[in-house]
């Protein structure tokens, strides 16, 4: 879609006091305006309200077929130019307020710095002050936004895939955990059946002890004496039984915690991982060029360099400022003191931080009551949850 500026004559300045037609436009412009101007819903009606191809046809070529008819086909013409200004209406207004080319392009590109671009680029290609270089330029600018969009879509599409993968990962390790647990559930119930019926053959032997050392028998004879050694050695057989089965009943119970703890950490995980996806593809699909506000500081102490660019992908989506510092590997720990205390919060992943690194994070942290974050590894999936934490806090002290 690139344009140079001799495909087409310029046109003589003249003084107008009426908007440009459509009609009226360079055909060289058409192609920017009816990409920019019209979202693909629709431009999917208006080739079916003017039959200008089927339904099978790829976006492209609906695009292609409606710049074509612009030029030549009054009636479309004149129906496409009554729709922009119709939903334009409110930037045609204020930039007809305008009284000099020197405003109107100054104009235009404040309201392209802050991403309210597509009514504007109407309105300033249709704008009565508007001529060739005025156009040239706006045409240029779009078509260079363009390109920019395209780059961050791509980008986006590789962060989402890698995000997803470690979701799967993370998916299947909670299912096999829920397995183990379902598996440790159902022995600790079957521990505890035998621990009952024990316990119940031991009261029943203590029972019969206290029952035969209360009332002793006159005369015992031999077989009397042998009853008792026999039920005694019993005893000692269900009690040293029992205590086994209690010692492995308190074992599952641990190994128990222990599963649950660690399937509440990796649910977290995928709650956050989820939550980061559907902001990745909400704002993937409403992108504009951010303006100049500035939101948090997050500061990033170890981990792994491979996926910093990712993370701070995951930052800059939000008007957030990514710093990093390896944590001793490869930087000394001298600069990490100024990057500290220009930080909101501070992230460490504890399986990839020198000890000292870590070690002087936590006592500056301590000290300046700065939110401190650690995290369980290096991943996206642990920095996207350590990232919603973060944000909460600072929503929380805020």
């Amino acid at each position: 879609m690139c344009l140079f500026r001799n495909q087409h004559k310029p046109l003589v300045p003249t003084k107008r006091r009426q908007c440009y037609k459509l009609s009226e436009l360079p055909p060289a412009y058409h192609c920017s305006l009816v990409g920019t101007c019209f979202s693909m819903p629709e431009l999917q009606k208006l080739i079916h309200r003017f039959q200008l191809g089927t339904d099978d046809m790829s976006e492209y070529d609906q695009h292609h077929a409606l710049v074509q008819v612009i030029g030549r086909d009054t009636q479309i013409s004149k129906y496409l130019n009554k729709y922009l200004n119709k939903k334009y209406a409110v930037a045609l207004k204020h930039y007809r307020k305008i009284t000099c080319e020197k405003q109107l392009l100054s104009a235009w590109r404040q309201d392209l710095a802050q991403g309210q671009y597509i009514g504007a680029f109407w309105a300033t290609m249709s704008h009565p002050l508007a001529q060739d270089p005025l156009w040239y330029c706006a045409h240029g600018d779009i078509h260079m936004l363009s390109h920019q969009v395209a780059q961050k879509k791509f980008t986006d599409v590789h962060l989402i895939q890698q995000l997803q993968d470690e979701n799967s990962t993370l998916q299947a390790h909670t299912e096999r955990l829920h397995r183990q647990l379902n598996k440790h559930t159902q022995r600790h119930t079957t521990l505890e059946a035998t621990n009952q019926r024990l316990l119940a053959e031991l009261d029943r032997i203590k029972q019969d002890n206290k029952r035969l050392r209360e009332h002793p028998p006159a005369t015992p004879e031999h077989k009397d004496v042998a009853a008792i050694s026999v039920l005694q050695n019993r005893h000692q057989q269900l009690y040293q039984q029992y205590r086994q089965a209690q010692q492995t009943v308190t074992e599952h119970e641990q190994t128990q915690q222990v599963l649950q703890t660690q399937n509440r950490h990796i649910q977290n995980e995928c709650n956050a991982l989820e939550n980061q996806l559907q902001r990745v593809l909400s704002y993937q699909k409403s992108y504009q060029p951010a303006n100049d506000a500035q939101g948090y500081k997050v500061l990033y102490v170890g981990g792994r360099v491979s996926n910093c660019a990712h993370m701070r992908h995951l930052v800059e989506q939000e008007n957030g400022k990514f710093q990093h510092h390896d944590g001793g590997l490869e930087e000394n720990t001298a600069n990490l003191d100024g990057l500290l205390c220009h930080a909101d919060f501070i992230m460490c992943p504890i399986d990839c931080i020198s000890h000292d690194a870590c070690l002087k994070v936590k006592k500056y942290c301590k000290r300046y009551a700065k939110p401190f974050i650690p995290l369980r590894n290096s991943g996206l999936s642990s920095f996207s949850a350590g990232l919603e934490q973060g944000r909460r806090r600072l929503c929380a002290e805020g």
